[in-house]
């Protein structure tokens, strides 16, 4: 085999490794947001009164 076929090899595998790397930090950025989205919803609900504000009822 020659040097440059060897190298085209390397550098395309290096290419489809790094594609795939990009890939799989998209998808784990993606679940951390839906992550914090859930947790920052959770709070909401966390700080919300047990008892249902009627105020709007008396009249």
């Amino acid at each position: 085999m020659n040097l440059t076929y060897l190298t085209n090899w390397h550098i395309s595998h290096l290419g489809m490794a790094s594609e795939k790397i990009s890939y799989l930090l998209v998808l784990w950025e993606q679940q951390q947001r839906k992550m914090t989205e859930f947790i920052s919803a959770q709070d909401f609900a966390d700080k919300r009164p047990l008892v249902p504000d009627t105020t709007h009822l008396e009249d």
